[in-house]
């Protein structure tokens, strides 16, 4: 039963990959005409930043896309806005890292669970006590999937805090340097 469910979950984990990455490709570019203006690499403008509304505007109210500020501060030479850039590429790493550790829990739920209710239904002596093992691990993994899923919250919210707050100030900073 488990050598069936590992190959359907790669079948599916795959085809999920592969439509998000054909969604990506295919949606229209998200930089407006206006990002273009504001973050244009002639004259650098001050940009204004509201964190509880996560909006970032310039200097004529007009909303920047984040994706957008963060592509022109990766292409800024100051190591004040390199190191807030790497803080925000490290928190994603971490979120990263734990949705895969809540993928993991679930399939090795799946796959504990599965080797519970085969060696169950085998009816061989002596069995309880491995039956009872698998079903407590399986109980685990399952279990692991809420907590990685609180957890890397965490990381999403000092990845908005950095790049609603952070790098908007490292960047400010830096234009006002600027002659």
């Amino acid at each position: 039963m488990k050598i069936l469910f590992l190959p359907l979950a790669f079948i599916v984990s795959s085809l999920i990959c592969k439509a998000q990455v054909f969604t990506i490709s295919h949606q229209p570019n998200k930089y407006s005409i206006e990002d273009e203006q504001v973050l244009s690499q002639g004259k650098l403008k001050p940009v204004y930043f509201n964190f509880r509304r996560r909006q970032l505007k310039d200097d004529q109210q007009k909303t920047i896309q984040p994706l957008a500020f963060l592509h022109l501060c990766r292409t800024i030479n100051d190591s004040a806005i390199q190191m807030q850039v790497a803080r925000y590429d490290a928190f994603t790493k971490d979120k990263e890292r734990l949705g895969a550790i809540a993928l993991l829990g679930g399939f090795s739920a799946i796959g504990l669970f599965g080797s519970a209710a085969a060696t169950a239904a085998s009816g061989a002596q002596g069995n309880e006590v491995l039956t009872g093992s698998l079903v407590c691990l399986g109980v685990v993994g399952l279990l692991a999937i809420p907590a990685a899923a609180i957890y890397s919250s965490i990381p999403h919210q000092k990845r908005k805090a950095v790049l609603f707050q952070d790098l908007p100030i490292a960047y400010n900073q830096y234009v006002e340097l600027q002659p």
